[in-house]
């Protein structure tokens, strides 16, 4: 099992996507799809391993 600092770390790099998507050449739908996926990882990682 990871540590809360690793499950903090993974949850910040999981907010970069998000940037890197939001910033890239990508269409809105896509960046929708992969940005709610993302939302969904970091909304599991808050509730049951890392709160901020």
């Amino acid at each position: 099992m990871a540590t809360k600092e690793e499950w903090k770390e993974y949850f910040e790099r999981l907010k970069l996507r998000i940037d890197i998507i939001n910033k890239s050449n990508l269409d809105e739908a896509t960046k929708e799809k992969l940005t709610d996926e993302l939302l969904e990882k970091m909304n599991i990682v808050s509730k049951y391993f890392y709160e901020e």
